[in-house]
C-alpha cells in the first residue's frame, strides 16, 4: 500500500493500523508572497524550501501552502454594493497559471505517491478581504449593513467570486497537480442568517465542482475574530476532511466528530508559539499527543495543528509526533 493509499483509507473513515500527521507551514515571508509572480526566483525558492520539507518531515501528506497565490485577486471599486455585484478579477488567468504552476512543481518534489491538497480560500473571504481594504475597521459593520439592505448584490458578488475560483480549481487539480483542495473558511462574525445566505452555497458549489475531479477534499474553518464558529453551520459540507481551532473554539476533535457526523477530523494541536507543539519539551509533546488521541482514538483521526504552524518551528517536535502516536 502506498503511503497515498493509506492516507486516503483514513479520509475516507476505514480502520487503519497507523495515525497520520498533517502539519505545514508558509515557505516564503508573508512581505515577499506579493513578489512571487513577478520574480521567478522567488518561485524557486519556495520549491527549494519544499524538497528540505520533504527530507526533515516526509509527511504523510501535504496541503500544498499556495505562497504568491494565496488569494484571488479582485476589483469592486470603492466597494459599494453595486460594484461588489460587478466584482472583477484582476489578471484571472495570470493567477490561474501561477497557482497551476505551484501544483505541478510540487507534484514533481512529493511524487505520485504523495496526497496533495491545494490551499484555497472561500469566495466570502476573498470578498471580505477587499471589503477590509475599502472600509478598513469599518468593514465588518459595514459588510453586515450591505447584506441586510442590499443581500442579493453581495449574494451576486460572491457567486462570480465563486465561478473564478472554480477556474482555479480545475486548474489546480488533476494527475500532475494537486489530488483534492483545502478549503479555508471562516465565520468572518456573520449571523446564521448571512452564512446561509452567502457562505453556505458558495462554499458548496465549490467543493463539489472539486469533487468532480476528485474527492479527496478537507474544509479547515479558521476563525480568529474573536467570536467561536457555529460548527453545525458547515455539517453538510461534502468534504471527508474537517480541521478547526480546537483551543480557539473550545471543540474537542471527538465532539467535533459527532457535528460533522462521524467523518474524519484533524488536529488537536495548538499551533501558537506558547503551545507545546512550539516550545516543547520532548516529553511534553508526548503527553499533548497522548492526550490528543485520548479523546479522538485512533481511527477517523489526523494528527494536526489548529492552523498553520510558524515557519520557525523546529521540524524534530513535528517528527515526534509521529513517533509518539505510533510508537
Amino acid at each position: 500500500m502506498t503511503k497515498k493509499d493509506w492516507v486516503k483509507k483514513v479520509f475516507d473513515g476505514e480502520t487503519v493500523e497507523r495515525v497520520p500527521m498533517g502539519f505545514w507551514h508558509h515557505f516564503i515571508p508573508h512581505s515577499k508572497m506579493g513578489l512571487i509572480p513577478t520574480h521567478p526566483e522567488l518561485t524557486e525558492e519556495y520549491f527549494e524550501m519544499n524538497r528540505q520539507w520533504l527530507k526533515d518531515l516526509n509527511p504523510d501528506f501535504v496541503k500544498i501552502m499556495s505562497d504568491g497565490y494565496l488569494m484571488m485577486p479582485i476589483d469592486i471599486g470603492g466597494g459599494t454594493p453595486e460594484e461588489i455585484a460587478d466584482v472583477k478579477t484582476v489578471d484571472l488567468q495570470a493567477f490561474i497559471n501561477g497557482s497551476a504552476n505551484i501544483a505541478k512543481g510540487c507534484r514533481e518534489i512529493y511524487g505520485p505517491d504523495m496526497l496533495l491538497l491545494m490551499n484555497i480560500f472561500s469566495p466570502f473571504i476573498t470578498l471580505v478581504k477587499q471589503i477590509r481594504i475599502c472600509y478598513k475597521d469599518e468593514a465588518y459593520p459595514v459588510l453586515k449593513q450591505m447584506i441586510r439592505e442590499y443581500p442579493d448584490q453581495i449574494k451576486a458578488g460572491v457567486e462570480k467570486i465563486t465561478d473564478y475560483m472554480i477556474q482555479v480549481v480545475k486548474a489546480v487539480m488533476g494527475e500532475d497537480r494537486a489530488d483534492g483542495i483545502y478549503l479555508c473558511t471562516r465565520q468572518c462574525t456573520m449571523d446564521e442568517e448571512a452564512v446561509k445566505l452567502l457562505i453556505n452555497p458558495s462554499e458548496i458549489r465549490l467543493i463539489k465542482a472539486a469533487n468532480e475531479i476528485c474527492t479527496y477534499n478537507a474544509a479547515h474553518i479558521c476563525d480568529f475574530d474573536g467570536k467561536q464558529t457555529d460548527m453545525a453551520l458547515y455539517a453538510e459540507y461534502p468534504v471527508k476532511v474537517f480541521n478547526w481551532a480546537v483551543k480557539t473554539e473550545g471543540l474537542k476533535l471527538s465532539e467535533g466528530r459527532e457535528i460533522f457526523g462521524g467523518r474524519t477530523v484533524m488536529g488537536g494541536f495548538d499551533m501558537n508559539k506558547d503551545g507545546v507543539l512550539y516550545t516543547g519539551p520532548r516529553e511534553a509533546i508526548k503527553a499533548e499527543t497522548e492526550k490528543i488521541l485520548a479523546d479522538a482514538g485512533r481511527q477517523h483521526v489526523i494528527l494536526g495543528a489548529d492552523c498553520t504552524v510558524d515557519p520557525s518551528i523546529d521540524t524534530e517536535h513535528l517528527v515526534w509526533v509521529r513517533e509518539f502516536a505510533n510508537g
